[in-house]
C-alpha cells in the first residue's frame, strides 16, 4: 500500500555480480538486484501502468535497458510516482520480477543467521 502523500519509492534488494556467483567465464561484473518488468499502481477505480523505469535513461539505481521491456535494479532503484498526485487515496504497487540473481552471503550475514 502506498499512502495518498507519497510521490515515490525505492525498490531495496540485495546484489551480487554474475562473475562471482556464476563463475570467472562469466565477464559480467555489474551489481545486480532485481529484474523488473512491468510496474502498476492501482486504487480501487484506476490503473495506472509505470514506464519512467523503461524510459528514463539515467534513473538513479537501475542498469542499463534490456533489448525486451524489463530492466536490473543496482540494489537500491528510485521509482517516480507520477500518477501518484492524481488521486487522495492509499494505492497498491505491484511490480514483476522476472528474475533475481543468486548472491552470497558474506561472513557477518552467515553469523546473523546462526544467531536467529
Amino acid at each position: 500500500m502506498i499512502p495518498p502523500d507519497v510521490k515515490s519509492v525505492w525498490i531495496v534488494s540485495r546484489t551480487s555480480r554474475p562473475c562471482d556467483v556464476i563463475g570467472s567465464f562469466v565477464d559480467d561484473r555489474r551489481n545486480l538486484g532485481l529484474l523488473i518488468g512491468d510496474i502498476i499502481l492501482y486504487d480501487e477505480s484506476k490503473i495506472f501502468p509505470l514506464k519512467s523505469h523503461l524510459e528514463i535513461e539515467d534513473l538513479e539505481g537501475w542498469d542499463i535497458q534490456e533489448k525486451t521491456p524489463c530492466r536490473w535494479t543496482n540494489g537500491r532503484a528510485y521509482l517516480p510516482l507520477k500518477h501518484k498526485k492524481d488521486t487522495n487515496s492509499s494505492m497498491i504497487l505491484l511490480f514483476k520480477v522476472l528474475s533475481k540473481q543468486s548472491y552470497i552471503l558474506d561472513q557477518e550475514s552467515d553469523n546473523i543467521q546462526k544467531i536467529i
